[in-house]
């Protein structure tokens, strides 16, 4: 319906309403900015982070700051955030914040300056005093038919500081300044504008720009950019940024360079630019506990992408992948886009995940196919997966991520709605992630105690099963040993060393010939305790074990020592009531029953292995 009536309703009658209506909004307020100091902020990329560090650097001046912009609405220390899905609000709204900017007290009001907001004259009747610059590229080229429209919609901020009120706040002259990002190639273009000062800064030393009387030049040494910030020298004075990426470097020295014009000491705005740690929806670590990492940014252009990426290689660990999830607005709106997205992520991601941003009435499936065709021209060889459901999506991703990996959710920042067809859908995608990722995490703790259970029980099972095995074992040795019948073999050799194969145990022991005269003198209840094992003396006869006579289940071996005995094998000494035995200094065995009790010459003994005792 919207785009029927502006086909059928000429371009200058929806000008005249939106003049009228700033006009009618400004008077119903009167004229609010005329008492305060405005300053605003205009690009490509870079506004909010700019216009959010100038509001920090002005209050650790100890001044009252509003600010308007994509991510946050604040007056003074009262800050929510910009609940609507643009940047620059109506003509009315806009009109309104100022009016309640300064009935709070506020003296200086930081704006973001959008060219969508200046074709609607939502710039009208605001009495700007400082115009800054940060960059320029392509963007909105179909809404202004072309780059150079663009730029020249852009300009039309620069352009009102001739015409704006001349202000004096506090007793003090109020001047009509421009700040410039030199190391742009149209900063020129900005700069050409009437303003009574001109300010620059650059990273590479560009201070001078033919034609333009540059009244100072903000240009740090030494910019270092690493994965843990932002490392420059301005004046003698060592600045370190917390936010990385080398935009956000250049976002910083043009928020210093303003607030420097309007006289904020230099080292109170190195507090001010350290004390942040992060902008919301931009380059936002989000944090649930997982082990990957995970970024939300509201880059929904070429150049933001190419930054966004940048940064994003720059921390990438050694083995990790990078993981994008984005789409690109409907809705007409910048068409030509769409494919450079897919191109700039296929050569900076191992997977891409395609979903819905904002696609309104468009079809989305138009939308990911005019992306999937920039990812597909440019031969990307990762993987590839388009998934309109958003929510649906970040899940996909969240689940593909190793521990090592990077994912990046671009295109919705601090957004909080989604327009599908003619709904507009709360939204809030750090949150989003957020669920995903405890969701995933809760899922795998209760796997986990699946798992546990699980195991717990087969655990149960297998003891249950070997102690069924071992009592069958026992009881087949019990029924086959106590008779010396029941022994295979038992002879003496010279040396006297006795032989002994028992049936159904399958032991074959050889020990030196032993004396026991009284094997009633281990009693039962000194035994009763003694392990699982079995327990066995020797005389010229043969073998025979020792029985709990409760549970019928052979005990410990009885080990000699030194000519005497001494130990069972899980290391309990034998009691008295057993004679001594004096023939044979030394014992050695070889057997297959439970091996290790804690016996005192060896803990390491084995199933099967040879006991040597001296």
């Amino acid at each position: 319906m919207k785009s029927l009536i502006k086909k059928i309703i000429p371009k200058n009658v929806f000008q005249a309403y939106h003049f009228l209506w700033a006009f009618f909004s400004a008077l119903f307020f009167g004229f609010p900015s005329k008492s305060m100091i405005v300053v605003g902020v205009t690009g490509t990329k870079g506004k909010s982070t700019t216009t959010y560090m100038l509001a920090k650097v002005l209050e650790e001046a100890g001044l009252a700051v509003a600010v308007s912009s994509s991510l946050i609405f604040k007056i003074k220390e009262k800050e929510w955030i910009n609940p609507y899905h643009m940047t620059m609000v109506g003509r009315y709204r806009m009109q309104k914040f100022l009016y309640e900017a300064k009935k709070a007290g506020c003296k200086y009001i930081v704006i973001e300056v959008t060219s969508e907001g200046i074709a609607q004259a939502r710039h009208k009747f605001i009495d700007f005093d400082i115009a800054v610059f940060t960059n320029l590229s392509e963007e909105h080229l179909e809404a202004h038919g072309g780059f150079e429209n663009y730029k020249k919609t852009k300009g039309i901020l620069f352009d009102s500081l001739k015409r704006s009120k001349r202000k004096n706040i506090d007793g003090k002259p109020v001047g009509k300044m421009i700040v410039a990002n030199a190391d742009d190639e149209n900063a020129k273009y900005f700069l050409n504008f009437e303003a009574d000062k001109k300010c620059v800064f650059s990273f590479k030393n560009k201070c001078e720009v033919s034609g333009v009387e540059i009244f100072k030049c903000v240009a740090p040494m030494d910019l270092k950019v690493s994965s843990g910030g932002s490392d420059f020298v301005l004046d003698g004075v060592e600045f370190h940024l917390n936010i990385l990426g080398e935009f956000n470097a250049y976002n910083a020295l043009c928020a210093l360079s303003a607030a420097n014009m309007l006289g904020v000491d230099l080292k109170k705005t190195k507090k001010a630019l350290e004390d942040v740690k992060e902008i919301q929806g931009r380059m936002k670590f989000v944090n649930a506990d997982q082990k990957f990492t995970a970024i939300v940014d509201l880059a929904h252009t070429p150049s933001s992408f190419e930054a966004v990426f940048k940064t994003a290689k720059s921390i990438q660990k050694e083995n990790g992948k990078i993981i994008a999830v984005f789409g690109s607005a409907g809705g007409g709106r910048d068409k030509w886009k769409r494919p450079e997205l897919g191109r700039i992520a296929a050569e900076n991601s191992d997977y891409i995940i395609l979903t819905n941003e904002d696609p309104y009435l468009e079809d989305p499936t138009e939308i990911l196919n005019n992306i999937k065709s920039g990812i597909e021209n440019s031969g990307f060889s990762g993987k590839l997966d388009i998934i309109e459901d958003r929510k649906e999506a970040i899940l996909k991703a969240v689940l593909s991520a190793a521990d090592d990996d990077t994912v990046l959710f671009l295109g919705k920042g601090t957004e909080k709605t989604m327009v599908i067809g003619g709904n507009s859908i709360p939204w809030d995608e750090e949150e989003v992630v957020i669920n995903v990722i405890k969701n995933m995490k809760n899922g795998e703790k209760g796997s986990q105690v699946s798992f546990m259970v699980l195991l717990v029980a087969l655990l149960v099972l297998v003891f249950v099963g070997l102690s069924f095995a071992k009592n069958l074992f026992f009881s087949t040795l019990r029924e086959n040993v106590p008779n010396k019948e029941n022994i295979l073999s038992s002879s003496f050799t010279d040396d006297s060393i006795v032989h002994v194969s028992i049936d159904g145990a399958e032991l074959i022991t050889e020990v030196a010939k032993s004396d026991v005269k009284k094997s009633k003198g281990l009693s039962d209840r000194q035994f009763l305790n003694a392990g699982s094992g079995m327990l066995f003396v020797f005389d010229k006869s043969g073998v025979y074990p020792f029985w709990n006579k409760d549970t019928h289940i052979p005990l410990d071996i009885l080990w000699i020592e030194n000519g005497k005995v001494a130990h069972i094998l899980d290391g309990l000494p034998v009691y008295n009531g057993v004679e001594t035995i004096t023939e044979f200094p030394n014992v050695s065995a070889n057997f297959v029953l439970e091996a290790n009790h804690g016996f005192v010459k060896d803990n390491n003994v084995k199933l099967g292995s040879k006991v040597i005792i001296k």
